[in-house]
């Protein structure tokens, strides 16, 4: 999808709304909430046919209602790039942009299991998808640039030095069109040691967590009030 302004004309049409007035007030995340609940239907249509929605916000116009159309690129996986006020210097980019998408390896009609031990359980994903089930996810496209992180907990106290196991099984269609299925397993010692733990620990990750989740969180708040 490409836009140079808000679509103001059809089914689901954009109002303007971007009021200078309301930024630092309480009535900020009004701007923040999809103009239309539809959208949100409409991205779990996609998702449920294998479409993914891909943004490409050329803003000509100094305004893109980007939070109208982010159920629509979160819900089926996609992507989101804004350049905003567009001007012929960022052609050059786009191009790129559009040629890492179309050439990346990508997997199509991409369904997701996460089974753990006893003790342990599922608590959420974080990532481009739509959640189907307690435990499944599913997603029209998963490429080489995305990826998704499952937090757990647990629900009881766990038993010092004891093994407890993960799966992740993903089942997928490939390029080529066949249907396939990737397992991976893994296996966490339990220990109340924080310098074992901290050893174990990928910086990485764990600041990327914690960065979307404060992200998501600051989102709620917004939206909640």
């Amino acid at each position: 999808m490409f836009a140079s302004g808000l679509g103001t004309l059809g089914l689901l049409q954009l109002k303007q709304r971007d009021d200078q007035k309301l930024y630092n007030t309480d009535r900020e995340r009004e701007l923040f909430i999809p103009q239309h609940d539809a959208l949100y239907e409409l991205g779990r249509d996609c998702s449920g046919l294998g479409i993914t929605v891909d943004f490409y916000g050329c803003a000509v116009q100094p305004y893109l209602d980007v939070a109208s159309v982010y159920p629509l690129v979160s819900l089926t996986g996609g992507d989101l790039h804004l350049f905003s006020r567009y001007t012929a210097s960022d052609a050059e980019k786009l191009h790129f942009t559009l040629v890492r998408t179309l050439t990346r390896q990508q997997a199509f009609q991409v369904q997701m299991r996460v089974r753990v031990s006893t003790g342990l359980t599922v608590d959420s994903y974080i990532g481009h998808y739509h959640r189907k089930g307690a435990t499944d996810m599913e997603v029209s496209i998963l490429d080489a640039d995305k990826c998704f992180t499952v937090c757990l907990k647990h629900e009881e106290r766990l038993k010092e030095g004891g093994n407890y196991y993960i799966q992740a099984a993903m089942l997928y269609t490939n390029i080529q069109g066949e249907r396939l299925i990737r397992v991976y397993n893994t296996v966490l010692r339990a220990s109340s040691q924080v310098c074992k733990l901290l050893s174990s620990l990928t910086v990485q990750s764990c600041r990327r967590t914690h960065s979307t989740q404060c992200a998501l969180q600051a989102k709620h708040n917004e939206t909640a009030g």
